[in-house]
């Protein structure tokens, strides 16, 4: 038995961290409740975090009747410039990122404030809601099933099969977890329901594509469907809690703890005695009617009144105007899935065509003159690993891109032609600050920045403009985002917007300045000229980002049927202020809590600390026996190291056992893995032979039973790091099979009509491989983030090689040691060096349909071919031609060469077919054509000539969604088939796993 084949299947899933940050030095701050661990740039940060989760400790755990059983762990980072927050509530631990969320989908509320609430709830509301103590996370139920082949020194053929199937001690669906982590408690309004999210409810009922019930309950969604998730899950548990008191919320967590209970409309029901689905038909219903009345008049007179010029893609903002208005550049995610991916273009008026000038672009891009344009990009990794906002600088004549600053986290770039200056707004710590050019930058290889505000108490700011020689930037402290002026001598910022209600992007129009307002619960856009308030716009989605030309022409990005598109407003028409929105008073109900902005908490260093250890439960099917077993891991705090293993057993006395470790303290990752296992083979029952004379006759009176068992280990303790998107390894491994066998000998002897048996017992151990290997290995992958990038892959390269030396020593037979003159295992050298190399191009030949295209080719070589078989490639089975098995004679030798050609097509995406506690939302079907084979020299020529080659074509189905809720389930079957060798069945494979 070969002990690759137990680590194909054990090493499924585990996650590998690449960068480790230990250039921070980080604190720890303790209050009653919770530790709150940051460094020194995000002190302020953590102050606030402290006062944020003591003030909400109580009145939380009491509605949910749940405290945690250990302090709280936050953990506050601001290493990469990235926003959001995660529970991990099987740990009791928090992680924060310092850098305010600044997403078009929703409204701007008070960083700390509400992620640490919104986080929180997570940790309660969930924890109340575990079946089992947060030790036991969930079962597995696994299986394996092999290939009928094998070979003399294999106990089974190659696995076929591969099932692990989680049982969770938790099931939430997530408009439960986050519609409640957003509607907090009436005393805690950290959150509510602002504009953006009544926004895309809105627009959702009048395009009839709200989300159903069953859709709700799991995310894998692409656009806006996931975000849809948080606002149909706000406002349906908003709804709950009218119709039944907030305590229906404790209820429904509770009743999900029944270990019993797994499905949330049926948990609904117990405590409202109707069904989820039924309450979501009467909400949707009452949803429907709301906003068909309170909008009756708005849609009886919508005129938009505008022109669309741009909708491809969910995401299409920031245009601006060239100064010859013949042209404007914009962000959009056309050709990309997910909100945020989004690239610069230009669109020229006169052929309405757009140009793709960069990848990866954010906030709103700026014209310097009509050739030059800067912008925001997040640079590649530094040394550390974090990756910062820097601004970058395209030329349009010569198409070449410059980068201008070098970890200045700047972002929302505004230029004032006649000062000559850029102003930029850089966050740290969670609060900006604006910075002002001092150098000239047009011909200098990098800008250069000035501080002019000095903030440090949490000041979101979040776009500039030039407003003549005055600047503007709108930003918030609470709720909202409001419009101030900035003093550019001593840096002081006054309010010029009303504290009532959102009010951003503002933009300089005829002497006056034009913004987006919320002021009527929907957002349009406004011109204020001389005190005078006029509305430009009357729409029923969303009106944001405008741009004036010098002609008077307005751009903004039109938020309309799920998605933001750039409009054109040629001729301004004023529209009657009855008419916008839901009416002049909405702003009246909005909520403006008291910030908590925290005390100065003295710290102390921080103490490493593992988390509690976390038992899995197995329950495992393998070779037709039962074979039950645990996973275990535990994570340090802050992830400075790590342990996971498992070990499982059967009737047979078979155990597998493993242990991964990884210490991650230094900017290189250091790692150990290691494997055990044994197996079992009683060969009385199975294979007794008789004792053999030196002639090859048997003596049939002398029968031999032969119990064998098998000790296998191998260990491997290397190296990692990321460098800029190229991950290396490099580590040494040390693998020993020991077989043991009892030996019973029966002499049946018959003299004079007597018969009598000789029993003879004996016992042997002897190690028949060892092995020592050092290996450098390289992956490289470009592979663009897509939707379903595992099931149907999208455009890019992913680059792999292996170079390795072993040293091993295989036996060759029983002699006498010449050193130390004892009888044992006579062990020989199969010394080699192995090379292993895979290329794979990933394709998307067409993007609206999906159909995804995978070409790769795989080559690997022995440069010592004469060493035993046992060391050489094999080329069929799962890794390899599929048309085969993995023990195929013909496909194994010291050089191995595979090519594979796979063309998927989506049957259907983004569906929800619920299949007990499954959802289906993806199913694929592929065809695989494979050619290759194994050579004992390298020699193409008579490869070719010779049809040396094997040809395998195969179908596949993939299928993918959630069980549970929460867990990503991946299914897999596919069916090859030999070309030419027709005496050859074909094979099946099938996978059910967390991922393809």
């Amino acid at each position: 038995m070969k002990i690759q084949y137990f680590l194909y299947f054990i090493c499924l899933g585990w996650a590998q961290s690449w960068y480790n940050h230990p250039e921070i030095n980080w604190e720890t701050i303790e209050t009653e409740h919770f530790l709150i661990h940051f460094h020194k740039e995000t002190q302020r940060s953590a102050q606030e975090a402290a006062a944020v989760a003591e003030k909400i400790y109580e009145p939380i755990t009491t509605l949910y009747e749940f405290e945690p059983d250990s302090k709280v762990n936050i953990i506050i980072k601001d290493t990469d410039d990235y926003s959001n927050g995660a529970a991990y509530y099987y740990d009791n631990k928090i992680e924060i990122w310092a850098l305010p969320l600044d997403f078009d989908l929703r409204g701007a509320h008070r960083w700390i404030n509400n992620v640490i609430t919104h986080e929180f709830i997570h940790i309660i509301q969930i924890g109340a809601s575990m079946k089992y103590s947060r030790r036991y996370p969930a079962t597995f139920i696994q299986t394996m099933s092999y290939e009928d082949e094998v070979r003399e020194d294999v106990l089974y053929g190659y696995p076929n099969t591969l099932i692990s199937y989680p049982i969770p001690g938790v099931s939430v669906p997530p408009w439960l977890a986050e519609g409640s982590a957003q509607y907090m408690l009436p005393s805690l309004k950290y959150d509510y329901w602002d504009s953006h999210r009544d926004m895309i409810v809105r627009d959702r009922i009048f395009n009839n594509n709200l989300l159903t019930f069953d859709e709700m309950n799991t995310f894998g969604k692409k656009g806006i469907g996931n975000e849809s998730i948080y606002n149909q899950g706000f406002l349906f548990v908003s709804w709950l809690v009218e119709k039944y008191g907030i305590k229906v919320l404790h209820s429904i967590s509770k009743e999900l703890s029944n270990p019993l209970q797994y499905s949330i409309s049926r948990a609904i029901e117990s405590v409202t005695n109707v069904s989820g689905h039924i309450l979501y038909s009467q909400w949707a219903e009452e949803l429907e009617e709301y906003y068909t009345k309170s909008m009756k008049k708005q849609i009886n007179e919508y005129n938009r009144s505008s022109n669309i010029l741009i909708s491809d893609g969910t995401t299409n903002i920031h245009p601006s105007w060239s100064s010859k208005g013949n042209s404007f550049i914009y962000l959009s995610n056309q050709k990309n899935d997910y909100f945020g991916q989004t690239d610069l273009f230009i669109y020229n008026i006169d052929d309405s065509t757009s140009e793709k000038i960069s990848s990866a672009v954010h906030t709103k891009p700026i014209w310097i003159n009509d050739s030059l344009l800067v912008y925001v990009k997040r640079s590649k990794p530094n040394k550390w690993g974090s990756k910062y906002f820097d601004l970058y600088q395209y030329n349009l004549k010569n198409k070449e891109e410059k980068r201008k600053t070098f970890g200045s986290r700047m972002t929302s770039p505004a230029y004032n032609k006649k000062l000559n200056k850029i102003a930029s707004i850089s966050t740290y710590d969670g609060t900006s600050n604006i910075f002002l050019s001092t150098n000239d930058f047009i011909d200098s290889d990098t800008i250069v920045f000035k501080k002019l505000t000095n903030f440090n108490n949490g000041m979101q700011l979040l776009s500039l403009s030039w407003i003549g020689d005055s600047l503007l930037v709108d930003g918030y402290l609470n709720h909202g985002r409001k419009i101030y002026s900035v003093d550019l001598n001593s840096g002081d910022i006054n309010l010029v917007s009303s504290e009532l209600w959102d009010s951003r992007n503002p933009e300089l129009i005829n002497n006056g300045w034009i913004y987006s307002s919320d002021k009527s619960g929907i957002y349009n856009l406004i011109e204020e000229k001389n005190g005078e308030i006029k509305v430009l716009t009357n729409v029923i989605g969303g009106a944001f980002m405008p741009s004036v030309s010098n002609e008077g022409k307005i751009l903004y990005s039109l938020y309309e049927n799920g998605s933001y598109k750039i409009a054109l407003i040629d001729n301004i028409q004023y529209q009657d202020e009855d008419l916008v929105g839901y009416g002049k008073d909405v702003y009246k109900n909005r909520p403006n809590v008291e910030i908590l902005f925290g005390e100065e908490i003295e710290s102390r260093p921080y103490e490493e600390e593992l988390s509690q250890m976390a038992i899995i439960p197995k329950l495992m099917f393998d070779y037709s026996t039962f074979k039950p077993g645990i996973y275990f891991y535990s994570d340090e705090i802050i992830n400075r190291y790590s342990i996971f293993g498992g070990f499982s057993f059967n009737s047979l006395k078979d155990l597998d056992l493993f242990l991964l470790l990884e210490f991650k303290k230094y900017l290189v990752t250091f790692y150990s893995n290691l494997f055990w296992v044994t197996r079992h083979r009683n060969a009385s029952d199975s294979n007794p032979f008789y004792y053999p004379r030196a002639n090859g006759l048997q003596v049939e009176n002398i029968k031999i039973k032969n119990d064998l068992t098998f000790l296998l280990f191998s260990g491997d303790i290397g190296s990692r790091i990321n460098l800029k998107g190229n991950k290396f390894w490099f580590e040494y491994n040390y693998t020993n099979y020991r077989e043991h066998v009892s030996q019973n000998v029966s002499q049946i002897i018959e003299y004079n009509g007597t018969i009598d048996t000789n029993q003879f017992n004996g016992e042997i151990a002897f190690d028949y491989f060892r092995g020592h290997a050092l290996t450098l290995k390289y992956k490289l992958n470009t592979e663009k983030p897509a939707y379903l990038r595992s099931m149907l892959p999208g455009n890019g390269w992913n680059v792999e090689s292996n170079l390795s030396f072993e040293w091993n020593n295989f036996m060759d037979g029983f002699a006498v040691s010449e050193e130390y003159s004892t009888f044992g295992a006579n062990f020989t050298s199969h010394n080699t060096f192995r090379i292993t190399a895979m290329i794979q191009k990933y394709l998307t030949l067409n993007k609206s349909k999906k159909i995804t295209s995978t070409i790769s080719a795989f080559g690997g070589a022995l440069t010592n071919s004469s060493i035993d078989d046992f060391f050489y490639f094999f080329g069929g089975g799962m890794p390899g031609i599929k048309g085969y098995t993995f023990y195929e004679q013909s496909l194994t030798g010291p050089y191995l060469l595979i090519g594979t050609s796979k063309i998927r097509v989506p049957i259907f995406l983004e569906k929800n077919l619920v299949l007990g506690h499954m959802n289906f939302q993806n199913l694929s079907i592929g065809s695989v054509l494979q050619l290759g084979g194994a050579m004992d020299t390298i020699n193409f020529k008579k490869f070719v000539d010779e049809k040396l080659y094997k040809i395998s074509g195969g179908l596949e189905l993939r299928g993918s969604g959630f069980s549970f809720f929460s867990y990503p389930t991946a299914v897999s079957y596919e069916y090859h088939n030999p070309i030419r060798d027709f005496e050859k069945k074909g094979n099946h494979y099938l996978t059910i796993l967390f991922d393809f």
